[in-house]
């Protein structure tokens, strides 16, 4: 059988990052796989069953956008929304136009909302009916990420692709490229 985290792509050909593959469980959103390195460690407090703070990370963000409105009303209800950074949105008013973009566009961008100095970008991965089942995502230092939005983008998108593709029943090979 093969390896599910390398047949969900979750290991990213992006030099540079972190990275993290997050699920709906229940009526939660779980971290279930982190890929880092010693010079590209995960964010800390990351890590497997991590389940906080949706509003302020991007696979968090992007989940939240797939859901239903009443049942990301319950859940952001249930967990409140805590105030990490100055740059965190802690408010509906302020979350809710974001998460409407975030939905329109496919993806999520958090710039230092979850932790000061750091951005995270994520995109859905669906199922064989096109159903958002989880999320791929990245983070890297602010500082590295002048002028490789783009990249980061394609390169997700790509790995997300091939994440849905395996979900709907296809067999996917991803190269799996260790941390430089």
């Amino acid at each position: 059988m093969p390896d599910s985290r390398s047949s969900l792509g979750v290991s990213i050909e992006l030099p540079a990052t972190a990275a993290y593959f997050a699920i709906y469980r229940g009526s939660d959103i779980i971290l279930t796989y982190c890929s880092d390195c010693e010079k590209h460690p995960r964010l800390r407090p990351l890590r497997f069953g991590f389940h906080e703070a949706a509003h302020a990370t991007a696979f968090g963000k992007i989940l939240l956008a797939g859901m239903p409105e009443p049942q990301r009303t319950d859940y952001l209800e249930a967990r409140g929304m805590q105030v990490l950074t100055p740059q965190t949105m802690i408010s509906r008013e302020a979350l809710d136009p974001h998460l409407v973009e975030v939905a329109t566009r496919g993806i999520a961008w958090e710039h230092e909302e979850f932790l000061p100095r750091q951005t995270c970008a994520a995109v859905p991965v669906r199922n064989g009916t096109g159903m958002q089942v989880g999320a791929m995502a990245v983070s890297t230092p602010s500082s590295k990420m002048t002028g490789r939005a783009k990249l980061v983008e394609s390169t997700l998108r790509e790995h997300a692709g091939l994440a849905s593709s395996y979900l709907r029943g296809g067999s996917v090979t991803v190269p799996v490229v260790e941390h430089a």
